[in-house]
């Protein structure tokens, strides 16, 4: 059983909680790589549609496109639609600090007391991957992708009395570790069809989500090469975690607005 253990980097005493692809360890999201290293030793996953037929992208961005964002908010929920543009630069001056060693992640979105709702869209020029983070304690994190344009990504959602959820790309491929101790890791019926389980106890599960055996990430895994495709790292303390396709959002409101609307004429 994993037990959560304070991160000393943030005040706001945030736990965080991973897994290794063999061994459950604590691992320090604030250290997390923002883009992949071009060497020799990276694993390039099969490329990414634009979109696919299911996943269709939005006509417009849901916003002003921003790169290397950070948020972190105390009493405060965060709220919000971020287009991500991995080839945007910002001076330096304009950037959080990091230790030294550190990358910046291309989104991090942190709430104590609050929860973190947040709609995302990536697009980059060339095959990059996105570093994204939501972390908060007391609230609920609620993170869709709704598109990526070109890039994997790397998404990091930490909870501990709240549950999680995770909307995600039909075109999604990687693998997902949860960790949990009170909770569970729920997927959807879609996403399940799709999901290949490789362990799972108490208190972490973990598993590929995709074309496992034509993703290459077990040789990757094996070659001990670093796996530059998407990958889902998702903990909480008390609470689910929850995943599903984003398009399986918008089918459930359809659905529930017709029953209401229908329902509505009986009373």
């Amino acid at each position: 059983m994993i037990y959560p253990e304070r991160d000393a980097k943030l005040d706001s005493g945030i736990t965080s909680f991973s897994a290794s692809t063999n061994t459950a360890v604590k691992i320090d999201t604030f250290a997390q790589e923002a883009v992949v290293r071009g060497d020799s030793g990276d694993f390039n996953p099969p490329p990414y549609s634009i979109a696919g037929p299911s996943s269709p992208p939005p006509t417009s961005s849901p916003s002003a496109r921003v790169n290397h964002l950070y948020l972190n908010k105390n009493t405060d929920s965060v709220n919000g639609s971020y287009t991500v543009d991995m080839d945007l630069v910002v001076p330096p001056q304009l950037l959080p600090s990091v230790a030294d060693g550190e990358a910046l992640d291309n989104l991090k979105l942190v709430s104590y007391y609050g929860g973190v709702t947040a709609d995302v869209v990536l697009v980059s020029q060339g095959k990059k991957r996105a570093s994204l983070v939501a972390e908060c304690k007391h609230g609920s994190i609620k993170f869709k992708l709704l598109s990526r344009s070109n890039c994997s990504f790397r998404l990091v959602a930490q909870g501990y009395h709240g549950g999680v959820r995770i909307y995600l790309p039909r075109d999604f491929v990687g693998p997902i570790t949860s960790s949990t101790e009170y909770g569970a890791l729920d997927l959807s019926d879609a996403v399940k069809q799709n999901y290949t389980p490789f362990s799972e106890d108490k208190a972490t599960a973990k598993g590929f989500i995709g074309d496992w055996p034509g993703s290459g990430y077990g040789d990757a895994i094996q070659a001990g090469a670093e796996w530059t495709g998407d990958e889902i790292i998702a903990g909480s303390k008390h609470g689910r975690i929850r995943v599903s396709y984003n398009d399986e959002l918008n089918a459930a409101g359809a659905v529930g607005g017709f029953f209401s609307s229908w329902f509505k004429g009986f009373t």
